[in-house]
């Protein structure tokens, strides 16, 4: 933020500077912004870009780009066979997600998982957590978890009270990672002038699943349209599965919230100064206006095992950044 700041205050033009419009009116001179971001500073360059797109200001986000991201760390959360909460090992998140450090040496406590600015599809749905796990090391997290139910039976034994039966240590270690219904989010909220920005994801090739995986996700047809709220699963996590999650909030925020502004008479900003408004009968127009604003693309990883965007995302990216650059100039 302080950067985007800085980057406002020295690139926008001058109040006094204007242009006559095709109406004969004088208009302020505008300036959009596209931000890119790959690996970790693709989440950041997507929340960024989803709480700083506002159409109707001169100076504004319109788009985003991101490679190989994580967009939801919640999804390396899980419980053990004997329900202890912790995060993914790290040679399971790297077997899927090359360049991605252990969560430990990103992350300083658990509960920084589930910052919505970190994992930004967390602006559109809960985690269906409804605690952060005690710790992100498996060892510590046990030690704490058998610390507490000693501490539990000698309160109980003081108290002259019988343990409840129901009440073990399976029990216990759930009250600690509990687990909630997922619940869908109104985002942008109604009555703000935030907006979806335009957006392109790309991401590598999804590789085979890491062999504690209990069965791979089923793949979808490229258009087809989400029935329930799309997540990463703990222990089959890929860039490919993280960005069909965010896109598929995105892509249902457009449908649903934009619509329910119109509805009840609200403005409904859309990027590149678009006036056409989406006719909620019209579901095949709200399914193309969505995935035209957000996309989705894979590209092969590049053969010297490198972190770099290739010429096949290179091309994409450029050519996705041409044609929205170009309809802000109309």
């Amino acid at each position: 933020m302080f950067a985007y700041d800085w980057v406002k205050r020295h690139l926008s033009p001058p109040l006094s500077a204007s242009v006559r419009g095709g109406d004969g009116r004088r208009h302020f001179l505008r300036r959009d912004f596209y931000v890119y971001g790959s690996y970790l500073s693709a989440s950041l360059a997507t929340s960024l870009a989803l709480t700083e797109t506002h159409p109707q200001h001169r100076v504004a986000i319109r788009g985003v780009a991101a490679y190989n991201g994580i967009y939801n760390w919640t999804a390396y959360v899980g419980m053990t066979e004997d329900s202890i909460p912790v995060a993914d090992r790290a040679e399971t998140v790297q077997s899927v997600t090359p360049g991605i450090q252990p969560l430990p040496l990103l992350f300083r406590k658990p509960t920084d998982l589930f910052d919505a600015f970190a994992s930004p599809c967390l602006f559109f749905r809960t985690t269906g957590h409804l605690i952060a796990p005690l710790d992100l090391d498996e060892d510590t997290s046990r030690q704490l978890l058998e610390e507490n139910e000693a501490r539990l039976e000698e309160e109980e034994e003081k108290d002259g009270q019988k343990a409840d039966q129901a009440f073990g240590k399976r029990t216990f270690s759930i009250e600690l990672l509990g687990t909630s219904r997922k619940v869908y989010l109104g985002f942008p909220p109604l009555k703000s002038t935030l907006c979806i920005p335009s957006a392109l994801f790309l991401h590598t090739s999804e590789t085979e699943p890491p062999a504690t995986a209990s069965k791979p996700a089923r793949a979808r047809k490229p258009n087809s349209r989400p029935r329930k709220i799309p997540e990463s699963s703990n222990g089959h996590n890929s860039f490919a599965i993280q960005a069909d999650e965010i896109m598929s909030l995105m892509r249902r925020s457009i449908d649903k919230v934009e619509i329910k502004r119109q509805r009840d008479k609200m403005p409904s900003f859309v990027p590149e100064y678009s006036v056409r408004r989406l006719d909620e009968s019209d579901a095949a127009t709200q399914t193309s206006e969505s995935e035209q604003r957000v996309r989705i693309a894979s590209i092969a990883a590049p053969t010297d095992d490198s972190l770099s965007l290739g010429k096949d995302g290179q091309k994409l990216l450029l050519d996705w950044l041409d044609e929205h650059m170009t309809k802000g100039l109309q």
